[in-house]
């Protein structure tokens, strides 16, 4: 009975395969496949475990997989379409039949849902035919503009870059804040994201143009 009492009461767990302010470090499908063995209670659990990112597919194009290797493991996965994948709006949300119907419900009961949005639909389907792919471009930018930085003096520790995430520590002559500021004068947008630490993102709407500008304006700092 005490075992009972004290025994954690959780129908479901989710796991993200892309972390924002963690560089966008990737879980590899590899990596998650052990929810399936781990436990008994992992083994019940899993048949419930729903996969949530916004960037899934950079994590998929990273790690050279296919989605389905992650569809074979989880009930459900939500995958943003804007971000990464530059549709204007939109996610969708994977699962079998009866647990669509259910999150059609839900949606409906807290006022979701939306008429006319075929034209958005229509974007969604584009960014999904023609913008996986060339989500390597945004990786490959990522790490040009790391390489550039991690020569500089005022640049500290830098977490491993692994799709199109760049976190970064500052020293002086800067802080982060004063970083940020200059390359915004310079028409580069980046964030602060603690009292150290600077985030620089790469995504569809930054070309190799851009990039190479950004890498010539850090080789003429000082």
């Amino acid at each position: 009975m005490f075992k009972a009492l004290t025994r954690l009461q959780q129908s479901s767990f989710s796991v993200r395969t892309y972390h924002n302010f963690y560089n966008g470090e990737f879980v590899p499908s590899k990596a998650t496949r052990f929810y399936d063995v781990r436990s008994p209670v992992t083994q019940e659990l899993i048949a419930r475990s729903p996969q949530s990112t916004e960037e899934e597919f950079n994590a998929i194009v990273a790690n050279n997989e296919y989605p389905k290797a992650y569809g074979k493991i989880f009930d459900s996965i939500s995958i943003c379409l804007s971000k990464g994948l530059g549709a204007p709006i939109g996610s969708l949300l994977l699962g079998n039949t009866e647990y669509i119907k259910k999150a059609r419900r839900v949606r409906k009961v807290l006022g979701g849902g939306m008429r006319q949005a075929g034209y958005m639909a229509a974007a969604g389907l584009y960014a999904l035919e023609h913008h996986i792919e060339r989500l390597e471009l945004d990786h490959i930018h990522a790490k040009q503009i790391a390489h550039a930085l991690i020569r500089k003096n005022f640049v500290g520790h830098m977490l491993p870059v692994e799709t199109n995430i760049v976190i970064f520590d500052i020293t002086d002559p800067f802080t982060p804040i004063q970083f940020c500021d200059f390359m915004k004068s310079k028409g580069v947008y980046c964030l602060p994201i603690s009292d150290t630490q600077v985030r620089m993102v790469t995504h569809l709407d930054v070309q190799q143009h851009q990039v190479n500008n950004l890498l010539d304006l850090i080789e003429s700092m000082k």
